[in-house]
């Protein structure tokens, strides 16, 4: 935590009389940015309506960039990335990482069927 900052202030009166020691250091740019991230990362948790329309706003921009880039007629409802690995040609194990509108689609919370699927790979005999 930066020395002098209101954040200490806050932390040791949080800790006082708790026996934990606070340490201090130097400011730096990249310190500042972590704190300001903290502090806007815990103001969305605080307005939980005003987060989710920022994820949305983002994920929105996010797929029209794509489009953009991609020189795309249509701005591309559904993006599928694949990765395929394996240790010394065995061993082999893949992922599937699904977007729908520019939202991760999350494993077995989806509500479409198609986002649940698993696939196993065949194994070299």
């Amino acid at each position: 935590m930066p020395a002098g900052s209101a954040d200490e202030k806050i932390a040791k009166g949080i800790l006082a009389g708790k026996g934990i020691k606070l340490k201090l250091i130097k400011k730096s740019p990249l310190l500042e940015m972590a704190m300001e991230n903290i502090r806007a990362g815990l103001a969305l948790e605080k307005n939980t309506a005003a987060g989710k329309q920022k994820k949305e706003k983002e994920a929105a921009d996010a797929v029209l960039e794509l489009k953009t880039a991609l020189e795309m007629g249509e701005e591309p409802a559904l993006i599928e990335a694949v990765d395929i690995s394996h240790h010394a040609g065995g061993e082999m194990t893949g992922s599937v990482v699904v977007f729908r509108n520019g939202t991760p689609c999350l494993l077995y919370t989806s509500p479409s069927p198609r986002d649940r699927t698993r696939s196993r790979m065949p194994s070299s005999a």
